[in-house]
């Protein structure tokens, strides 16, 4: 694959109350990250919007964008209530004269809905100008409702319902409704999925910035497998389309393509060099601590079998993966350790095994650990999505059997795990590893890590909150970071940029993909 350019759907400008400084941009910032990660142009929201007065936001953003002809602008569109359906037109059109190749909007925030009532004639104007509207704060479902009542109206999702089975059906079948990539979209081969169902011209680069790590993001795409046409129309032509499709009347389109030298990125780390071209990284031995088989009846899926998610691993140039089966959520783990134990019989150089259990029962609790163990596993999945609690007493054996043979134990977590100190205070030995660390609550990652020495941080999030990775590190140490994709729920691309893109040292990135697992590894004991 030669390497793409990028217009990026989704960026922000400005800040947020409630989220860290990492998550706040200014116009430097922007031209800075732009430069970082080669990027052509970008299109950018005000930040302000959600919290505080429209205008205000507007204004900072058209500031910006007469600074840096690569800004290209995405206002709020703000409705006047005093002016409702008088002004609708004349504003828009004032808007794109101005720059704007795109409004966003959240109904939620400031009109409570999307009637014609309540937003007069501003769609309608909208889709007369061909102005795309980025629609915040709206289901796949309700935005299918939207774009069919103005077919013209090209509509963004800049935040899909990429877990929901529905959303691809939706977006093949409304062909002027269009999702970014950006803010969380992670779903594992989703991007080869939409493209097999024709949505290709309907996916747009996005990278969230600075809500989201863009090296996500691009990772994501490079790595997925496509055409090139496809991967080109998706990194920069499918919006390059939308913004000189806007006009500001019925006979006169825009020229809005500038004439420029592609970007480049400012990088020579030889892993984001192999990753822009989606090439096989060039680091021996990268484990993935955190992956699954099969699929969930309440998440789109399209894969989670040993051999797809071999070929995966082969594209991205990871070695092993440790693999726990779905069932970690059912009273019914046998069935799913066994296909874990016929993935590993079948590729035992690829995979690795976490059991599962059911702890209410000693035959499906403890017994079933014993004999994934005797079958080869090397850890233990303990997931509370199904309601019992790590400090349930039908685990404690199984705590008491990780901590015996130094096994590596996998907990979900999502930022609150106060209750759980009890058990890495009683069970010393155990490895655990808090999955999805830094989702949320960072500060008790970085403090449970300072506390005990056999506490791992694994990364695997779909949000990819922007400077996660880095403030780990620094905080807690590379030491104790791991990488995880969560395939086959997550992409494996789009998780291996979190860390390839961090601003790191390349010794740092190769801890976390790899010598870390190692080491992890080699304290276990021999299982008897």
């Amino acid at each position: 694959m030669t390497e793409l350019r990028y217009f990026d759907a989704l960026m922000f400008l400005g800040k947020t109350p409630d989220a860290p400084t990492r998550e706040h941009s200014t116009t430097n910032s922007l031209r800075q990250t732009l430069d970082r990660y080669g990027f052509d142009r970008g299109l950018v929201l005000p930040m302000t919007p959600g919290c505080s007065d429209p205008a205000y936001g507007n204004e900072q953003l058209f500031s910006a964008a007469q600074q840096d002809p690569r800004i290209t602008p995405c206002p709020f569109a703000h409705i006047d209530f005093r002016k409702l359906g008088t002004q609708d037109d004349a504003y828009v059109k004032t808007l794109i004269d101005r720059g704007a190749r795109a409004v966003c909007f959240y109904p939620k925030t400031f009109t409570r809905g999307m009637a014609p009532r309540v937003t007069g004639d501003l769609l309608t104007s909208l889709q007369k100008h061909q102005l795309p509207l980025v629609l915040f704060e709206t289901g796949m479902a309700e935005a299918a409702d939207i774009a069919e009542q103005y077919p013209s109206l090209p509509i963004i999702l800049p935040q899909a319902e990429w877990k929901s089975n529905a959303m691809i059906r939706t977006l093949a079948a409304t062909p002027n409704l269009h999702i970014t990539l950006g803010l969380g979209f992670s779903l594992y081969r989703g991007i080869e999925a939409m493209i097999d169902l024709g949505c290709q011209r309907q996916i747009l680069f996005g990278s969230g910035y600075p809500l989201s790590e863009p090296g996500a993001a691009l990772c994501g795409l490079c790595y997925t497998s496509a055409d090139e046409s496809s991967l080109e129309s998706i990194a920069s032509g499918n919006l390059q389309r939308l913004v000189n499709s806007v006009h500001n009347d019925q006979n006169t389109k825009l020229t809005d393509t500038p004439d420029r030298v592609p970007a480049q990125p400012k990088s020579t780390s030889k892993l984001i060099l192999a990753a822009r071209t989606g090439k096989h990284l060039p680091l021996d031995n990268i484990i993935d601590m955190h992956a699954h088989l099969s699929s969930w009846l309440r998440m789109s899926f399209h894969g989670g079998r040993a051999e797809d998610m071999v070929q995966q691993m082969d594209q991205t140039g990871i070695s092993k993966s440790f693999i726990s089966h779905l069932a970690c959520l059912t009273a019914e783990p046998k069935w799913g350790n066994d296909q874990v134990i016929d993935a590993i019989k079948r590729y035992p150089d690829r995979f690795s095994g976490y059991a599962v259990c059911w702890p209410i029962e000693e035959e499906t609790g403890i017994n079933e650990i014993r004999r994934c163990m005797d079958a080869g596993m090397r850890g233990i999945k303990i997931h509370n999505g199904h309601g019992i609690s790590y400090t349930h007493e039908g685990y404690r054996p199984v705590w008491e059997l990780a901590d015996k043979y130094h096994l590596p134990v996998l907990l979900h977590t999502w930022g609150d795990m106060t209750d759980y100190e009890s058990i890495f205070q009683r069970y010393p030995n155990a490895q655990v590893l808090l999955g999805h660390s830094g989702c949320a609550n960072e500060e008790l990652y970085v403090e449970f890590a300072h506390k005990y020495p056999n506490i791992y941080l694994e990364l695997c999030h779909s949000f990819s909150r922007h400077g996660i990775v880095e403030y780990l590190v620094e905080q807690a140490g590379a030491d104790r970071v791991l990488y995880g994709s969560d395939a086959a729920v997550h992409s494996y691309g789009q998780q291996l940029g979190r860390v390839i893109y961090a601003d790191i040292k390349e010794e740092q990135k190769e801890k976390i993909l790899s010598t870390n697992a190692v080491r992890l590894l080699d304290k276990t004991r021999a299982y008897q």
